[in-house]
């Protein structure tokens, strides 16, 4: 989704700069497919009643995570042990989008599992909320060999289920955390200490972004904590009040 000349001109006022993403890599097309392909009717439809809405919704959720698991569309499918779809709340007012699963994520099938993310956790917890209460997902859904960051052609593949993530939870605000979390969102390569504690905009579902330091590098640095601690009350801000 597009932001409106109208909505531009009223976010250029507010001081909040609207990211164009990057274009999609040729040849890194089937994540692209699957996600504008048919699927069942919308939520909300004429004649739904709130059954039908609830089993339309799981529907939906069923049909992105079975793609999510039989794509091929990156290298990085042929050593997975698992896929990382994503966990939690299907209508959190808050999303977290890391970059990549690890070794334990791999094995389990789950974002966040291993240290980073029990200090995510807390970071959680101290916004109010539960993990329960929050979704959580990963930029790339598959995790890259010995640790490594995800090439830009592994983000690309995978960047159409992420995107239909977004659109189907429909949160208040996404907080992404880390560098390639927040470049890949933001569709920028400024630095990730240039671009945290700055409310932006998502092009695609005009969602406020704002961008943190990965719990991983807390762990290295926890003097940045109070740092980071600034960037969630303005997530709670946002949550709270809007943009």
């Amino acid at each position: 989704m597009r932001v409106s000349l109208k909505k531009s001109q009223m976010l250029k006022t507010m001081s909040i700069p609207v990211w164009t993403a990057r274009k999609v890599i040729p040849g890194q097309k089937m994540a692209e497919d699957i996600f504008l392909a048919p699927e069942i009717s919308e939520v909300g439809s004429s004649g739904d009643s709130s059954i039908d809405a609830i089993n339309a919704s799981i529907g939906r959720w069923n049909l992105l995570q079975e793609n999510v698991l039989n794509c091929t569309a990156c290298e990085l499918h042929q050593s997975r042990k698992n896929p990382v779809f994503g966990v939690g709340n299907r209508q959190a007012d808050l999303m977290i989008v890391g970059e990549a699963p690890g070794v334990d994520e791999d094995i389990q099938g789950e974002p966040f599992i291993g240290p980073s993310g029990q200090l995510l956790n807390k970071m959680i917890f101290s916004l109010g909320f539960s993990r329960e209460d929050v979704y959580i997902a990963n930029i790339v859904k598959c995790a890259p060999s010995g640790g490594r960051k995800p090439k830009t052609g592994e983000t690309e593949a995978c960047s159409a289920f992420l995107i239909r993530q977004i659109e189907l939870v429909q949160p208040k605000v996404i907080l992404a955390v880390g560098a390639t979390s927040a470049k890949k969102l933001l569709g920028c390569d400024d630095r990730i200490s240039d671009i945290r504690g700055q409310v932006r905009i998502h092009e695609q579902s005009s969602i406020p972004i704002l961008a943190t330091f990965h719990p991983a590098y807390l762990l290295r640095k926890p003097t940045e904590k109070r740092t980071v601690w600034g960037d969630l009350l303005l997530v709670k801000k946002i949550i709270a009040e809007g943009v």
